[in-house]
């Protein structure tokens, strides 16, 4: 069988290929229609038989686009999904179901990776670790792994490396929180 799982659709019916795109199909459902898909044990489960995971959504433009990014970044929707959305909302609105609002442009991931990591940063009990554990399938895509977005915000983050792979992260003092901070003293 040919890796990519066949060109378009074409050929035998293989149960490698269904399940592979049954859960990006999931996924991508999931996030209406388009955004991030990832199968975390890709290379394990589809490699041998399917090829890479780029490779193989790229083999089936019967079933996914790619939606290019910065570098190798991309993001990925449902072929003909207009079709299917359409009445995939109309049964929404006749069940009264309301379908969860799912960040959609690199801006909102931003933001929503951004607040993630300020929460975790200003707990009192954190020692400076980061740790999404749905960045690979959430934000990878756009944002490069968590150590690219943090070094790509010098304004936001500041990494101190404990080792050659090992680092701790801080919130960067403002001079506007330093003043806050020195007018706050003041007047105590």
């Amino acid at each position: 069988q040919q890796k990519g799982g066949g060109g378009g659709g074409g050929g035998s019916w293989s149960p490698k290929v269904a399940e592979a795109i049954r859960e990006i199909r999931t996924q991508l459902e999931a996030q209406g229609g388009s955004g991030f898909a990832r199968i975390e044990d890709w290379n394990w489960r589809f490699m041998d038989s399917l090829g890479g995971f780029r490779e193989f959504l790229e083999s089936r433009p019967d079933k996914f686009t790619l939606v290019l990014g910065e570098g190798r970044k991309f993001t990925v929707e449902l072929a003909n999904w207009e079709a299917g959305a359409k009445r995939q909302s109309e049964g929404l609105e006749q069940s009264g179901a309301k379908r969860a609002r799912v960040p959609t442009t690199p801006e909102e991931l931003e933001e929503k990776a951004i607040a993630e990591i300020e929460r975790q940063l200003t707990n009192p009990k954190n020692t400076g670790n980061v740790w999404i554990w749905s960045w690979n399938q959430e934000f990878k895509a756009t944002l490069g792994t968590l150590r690219e977005f943090l070094e790509s915000r010098p304004d936001m983050f500041e990494i101190t490396m404990i080792n050659e792979t090992k680092y701790k992260v801080s919130l960067v003092v403002t001079s506007e929180a330093t003043d806050e901070a020195t007018d706050e003293a003041m007047y105590e």
